[in-house]
């Protein structure tokens, strides 16, 4: 493996698992098994390879994404497919890590904040214009408009005063504005979808 790849694994296991901000060059170096000089030969500091490693991380979210876009049946089956890859996603990261970001890296903030309003914001808008299309979701929605208002939902999860959570509670706080904005979308026939989909789980 070459020393750059090396570095990249090791610290985005080390800031998923810790935080971005307790983490310093010098546990990067021991734990990659390199010198610091070494480390420095390849990222100038840390908040170069803060970037790095979320920048990796968001091309993969963004594959997920296109494959449970690609092998979903329907759009509420693809809603589903996201939510639970999307979780098992933010199920390994220490919400700690977003907050590190949000608060103290803001280039790499301002990277995730972009691939929110770009990649994410077509994503949702492309999925709520599916739903209308297969009869799935409500034909008063315009995708546009309400992907916007999802992507604001998302924010406000970083707003301490709104959501005043413990950060250990993020991820259960990210499922249910999940399912609360897809119960928003549902026509009648998408209900009927959604109930069919629990009855499902329920079973296995």
């Amino acid at each position: 493996m070459q020393a750059r790849d090396r570095i990249l694994g090791v610290s985005e296991k080390l800031f998923l698992k810790h935080g971005a901000r307790k983490i310093t060059m010098d546990d990067i170096a021991l734990d990659a098994g390199i010198s610091k000089k070494t480390l420095y030969q390849h990222f100038d500091d840390k908040h170069a390879l803060i970037f790095q490693v979320t920048k990796g991380l968001l091309l993969r979210i963004e594959a997920q994404i296109d494959y449970c876009s690609k092998h979903s049946s329907n759009a509420v089956d693809e809603m589903i497919q996201l939510m639970a890859c999307t979780s098992e996603v933010f199920r390994n990261i220490n919400p700690i890590m977003l907050f590190d970001l949000h608060d103290h890296f803001p280039r790499s903030w301002k990277l995730y904040q972009k691939h929110k309003k770009t990649y994410l914001q077509m994503s949702v808008a492309s999925n709520i214009k599916r739903g209308i299309r297969e009869k799935l979701y409500r034909s008063d929605i315009d995708p546009d408009i309400v992907a916007m208002i999802r992507l604001a939902q998302m924010d406000s999860l970083f707003n301490a005063e709104m959501m005043p959570i413990k950060k250990n509670d993020f991820l259960k706080l990210r499922e249910q504005t999940m399912m609360m904005f897809l119960h928003g979308l549902l026509s009648d026939q998408g209900r009927d979808m959604l109930r069919s989909y629990k009855r499902i789980k329920l079973n296995e």
